[in-house]
């Protein structure tokens, strides 16, 4: 059987897939049955000393919580990604997409511990503003604090099998190599700022009226 395209580019390097991970940590979350789909940030777990693991939260009354209840969960991870012209190469090209997705695969279960929970919250607010590069503590005393907590569920994932799809034009010349890379780049970062203000626009008053056009019924967000 020919070897389909994309698998010359799959790979099972953890430190890559967990790198790629830990910088776009917001995941589209699909169980095994393939029921429904949720979306939300994972956190590497760095504290397990055996495995991988990864956790996040969601609210109370979200419909995609019974889910994350012992279930075989799938999360998937998308990277940068972007089109790439032939006239952006020094050779000659066809035109194609570059991109990275990650695919982690294991078994949820619900923190149920309130100290546990609280524990989480703290350690995933460190994480982000770590990463974010700011400063902000969340004070675990304040009933504010308290009362968020007490209406959210965290979960952790155990996660069994790993692996990425890493497109970055790896098979050309250093030459074409390195275009397609600074396109990519050029491109995440005008592409945001032209597309933001489209996707917020009106935001504030559809959420005032109660107004959602165009509602997709499936899928959960955290």
């Amino acid at each position: 059987m020919p070897e389909y395209l994309t698998d010359q580019y799959r790979t099972t390097d953890q430190d890559r897939i967990l790198h790629l991970v830990e910088n776009f940590p917001f995941a589209t979350l699909i169980p095994a049955d393939g029921s429904d789909v949720g979306f939300m940030p994972l956190l590497l777990d760095r504290s397990q000393e055996q495995g991988v693991w990864l956790y996040g939260h969601l609210d109370l009354h979200n419909p995609f919580l019974p889910q994350l209840d012992g279930q075989r969960i799938t999360a998937v991870f998308s990277g940068p990604n972007a089109y790439i012209s032939p006239v952006e190469y020094e050779s000659r090209q066809y035109p194609t997409w570059n991109y990275a997705v990650a695919r982690l695969t294991g078994t949820s279960e619900l923190v149920k511990d309130e100290s546990d929970k609280l524990e989480y919250m703290v350690r995933m607010v460190d994480q982000l503003e770590n990463a974010n590069g700011t400063d902000y503590r969340l004070d675990e005393r304040s009933p504010q604090a308290l009362a968020m907590i007490s209406r959210i569920v965290f979960f952790r994932l155990e996660v069994a099998a790993m692996d990425g799809v890493f497109k970055f034009s790896q098979e050309k010349s250093a030459e074409d190599r390195r275009r397609a890379q600074d396109s990519l780049i050029r491109k995440l970062q005008s592409r945001q700022s032209q597309v933001l203000p489209r996707l917020t626009a009106d935001l504030e008053t559809q959420t005032r009226s109660g107004g959602h056009a165009g509602n997709v019924r499936r899928g959960a967000q955290q």
